[in-house]
């Protein structure tokens, strides 16, 4: 669930970055994390709330995507097909599984005038094979000689996603019996054939915001052994332009051609502190998030002596610097790779802690990641609730949370490979 607290909502003294974001929602992973009975265990720390391992459960939310394209029924002569200028959504939506937040943009709105595309990728023609294994300034040349261009990867991106934003071609969801059916199987909703039926040559060029040498040509389309991920309208990749292979083809466009181009986020600074949050706007923020509902109305930030309390724990000096780490009871900023922006936060409500991580789509507007929500113990020989607080370190991509540092006690918030999800883990 998309949630917009407005431009100003968040007085955390900081702009958001990005070019602009995304207009779609859905959820992530959440978890619950069940404590134990009324009585505590003999001779535990104060941090042991739990003295048994506690039951994890995940609950899983649909997606939701957006509306199916209407394919098109064509005839045999229909060679070219007209796309309209529109504002295309460049990318997908921050937090699918499966995008590569490293290579694709966050359904960033850019202007796309008309064009006309290839129905089928070269040679354009009804049940004949792709034609394959040549580089791209041969690619280039084939689509010249018959007064054409080579389509740039955004042309590409706007003939798949069939003006309604489509993941797939087809749908908005995946189905893999359509594949090794004939390119009239993987049909957009313009009706363009075969996108991603095969790896196709652009005339765009790979670029990283950090490097100004091009790093090769952008690919879009996949290979015959790809998995789902890599035949979405949004993905992309590179070759180099000298290479050829069998699995690469390539289709023509024609008129005007269109010069908006995928323009990636630099890699920004792995964590920031947010020194300055409201506690009302904490509390609104979090109240916003359907997934954090168990501490809706009461939920806090802690405080300097409960950040004291949870590193005197492991004999931490709470008034050093310990270069390489923030030890912080405030929300932080978490870039966990490039093009991946999430607030992530850890509070309490009542005798209950909990932690999250939210992903920015900027403006003000979040949409859950992952949580976790530790039922505190009632018995009053036990601190509750709990204090726990965030500790980032030199890993990027993992933001370490718990009671104590270095210790049995704890979690993470952690990007999980080949997904690239927020994920939450726990120990105890």
């Amino acid at each position: 669930m998309m949630v917009g607290l407005g431009a100003g909502a968040l007085a955390c003294g900081r702009e958001p970055s990005g070019n602009g974001r995304g207009q779609e929602d859905g959820n992530a992973h959440s978890a619950r994390v069940k404590g134990p009975g009324k009585t505590s265990t003999p001779g535990k720390s104060p941090g042991a709330l739990v003295a048994h391992k506690p039951k994890l459960s995940t609950l899983m939310h649909a997606e939701s995507l957006g509306k199916e394209p209407s394919l098109p029924a064509l005839g045999d002569d229909v060679r070219e097909i007209e796309i309209p200028a529109q504002t295309l959504l460049v990318g997908s939506r921050t937090g699918l599984p499966g995008r590569d937040p490293t290579s694709e943009m966050d359904l960033v709105p850019m202007k796309i005038g008309s064009f006309t595309i290839d129905r089928f990728p070269y040679p354009n023609e009804k049940g004949a094979a792709p034609r394959t294994g040549v580089s791209v300034d041969e690619a280039r040349g084939l689509c010249e000689a018959g007064g054409r261009r080579l389509c740039t990867e955004l042309e590409w991106e706007a003939a798949c996603k069939g003006g309604v934003n489509s993941q797939y071609p087809y749908s908005q969801a995946y189905d893999a019996s359509l594949y090794g059916q004939g390119l009239e199987a993987l049909l957009s909703g313009y009706g363009v054939a075969g996108m991603g039926a095969i790896l196709e040559w652009t005339d765009s060029i790979f670029m990283l915001p950090e490097n100004p040498a091009p790093k090769g040509r952008v690919m879009r389309g996949a290979a015959p052994d790809e998995g789902p991920h890599a035949r979405r309208c949004a993905s992309r990749s590179s070759r180099m332009d000298e290479g050829a292979s069998s699995t690469v083809g390539f289709r023509c466009c024609s008129g005007a051609r269109n010069e908006a181009e995928v323009i990636l986020e630099p890699l920004e600074k792995p964590f920031s502190e947010v020194k300055d949050m409201a506690p009302e706007k904490f509390s609104e923020l979090v109240n916003a998030i359907p997934e954090l509902m168990p501490v809706h109305g009461e939920a806090s930030l802690f405080g300097e002596t409960d950040l004291d309390y949870v590193l005197l724990r492991r004999n931490i000096d709470p008034r050093k610097s310990y270069p390489g780490y923030i030890f912080t009871k405030n929300p932080v900023w978490w870039h966990p790779m490039r093009g991946e922006e999430l607030l992530a936060f850890v509070g309490y409500a009542r005798e209950d802690s909990f932690v999250a991580a939210l992903y920015h789509l900027g403006d003000g507007r979040f949409r859950h990641a992952a949580s976790m929500v530790l039922l505190g113990n009632t018995d009053t020989s036990i601190k509750v609730p709990l204090p726990i607080i965030l500790v980032a370190g030199v890993d990027r991509d993992v933001l370490n949370w718990g009671p104590c540092w270095n210790c049995s006690e704890g979690g993470a918030l952690y990007i999980e490979e080949g997904t690239n999800s927020i994920q939450v883990s726990h120990r105890w």
